[in-house]
């Protein structure tokens, strides 16, 4: 069963919501595996009927493939980047939700480097908050993945793509304004 990694995106925005709506409706053939913050999912949660029965077995360290493998069909595996318990005030994204949007995109990219998953989705993030509190000119998921994996030239190396079925679009440039 392919593994996919959900992350959070910015802990104050719609990611989290959307990480469980996933997670409580998965489709044939996956498996979720949320890469959240516990206190921003918590936050969400009562908006998530469907989350209400969710049972999450959560790791506090990046899991093994078997560990995923080993769990009940039911079980959700949640990797928590941050492991702290905070207030997390949705629409109001601060330091803690920065720091917490980049924890959670790092552990997904080692998850699929690792093998653990299959496929990383990200939630967005908020680009004004990261570059504002935690790290000065970032300009979104591509390019920050990019750089991770030793990518160096949009275009070459790597290219942002929306692909489905009766519909391909590569994009000629990321985020700057034409």
């Amino acid at each position: 069963m392919k593994v996919l990694a959900l992350t959070q995106g910015d802990p104050a925005g719609i990611g989290p919501e959307l990480a469980l709506r996933l997670a409580a409706a998965p489709g044939g053939g996956w498996r979720p595996l949320l890469v959240a913050e516990t206190a921003a999912l918590e936050s969400v949660r009562a908006l998530v009927p469907a989350a209400a029965d969710l049972a999450f077995e959560r790791f506090d360290r990046l899991p093994a493939r078997g560990e995923l493998e080993a769990l009940s069909p039911k079980a959700v595996a949640l990797v928590d980047p941050v492991g702290e318990a905070r207030r997390v005030t949705p629409g109001e994204s601060g330091a803690a939700d920065a720091a917490g949007a980049i924890a959670a995109l790092d552990a997904g990219i080692a998850l699929v480097r690792d093998g653990v998953a299959d496929a990383l989705v990200t939630g967005p993030v908020s680009k004004a908050s990261i570059a504002r509190h935690h790290l000065r000119g970032f300009r979104g998921h591509t390019d920050y993945i990019a750089s991770a994996c030793g990518l160096e030239r949009y275009g070459r190396d790597y290219l942002m793509a929306f692909l489905a079925p009766d519909l391909q679009v590569a994009l000629l440039t990321t985020h700057l304004p034409l």
